[in-house]
C-alpha cells in the first residue's frame, strides 16, 4: 500500500516527501512514522512533517536525521535547512 505523502523536488536535485497535518492538537510520533514510510517507499533524501501545531516530545524523540518537524510558517526555510 502506498503511503499518503506528498513528494516534491528542489532545483538542485534533492527530493523529499511531506506529511502535512492540520491538527488542532500537538502532532505525535505516528506522523513521523508515516513520513518515514513515505521516505522509504519513494526513496527520497529528505522527509518533513509540517503542521500548524507543535510536536509532542515522543515525536521529537524518534525523529531520525533527514526528517524535519516544521511549523507551517517555517516551510519556506526548508530548502535552506536541507542545504546545510
Amino acid at each position: 500500500m502506498r503511503p499518503y505523502c506528498q513528494r516534491a523536488f528542489f532545483n538542485y536535485g534533492e527530493n523529499l516527501v511531506l506529511q502535512c497535518k492540520r491538527y488542532s492538537y500537538p502532532v505525535g510520533n505516528s506522523a513521523v512514522q508515516e513520513v518515514l514510510a513515505g521516505k522509504s517507499f519513494y526513496k527520497t533524501d529528505v522527509a518533513a512533517v509540517v503542521s500548524k501545531k507543535t510536536f509532542t516530545l515522543s515525536a521529537k524523540g524518534i525523529r531520525p536525521s533527514g526528517v524535519f518537524l516544521l511549523h507551517h510558517e517555517m516551510l519556506p526555510e526548508l530548502e535552506g535547512m536541507i542545504e546545510k
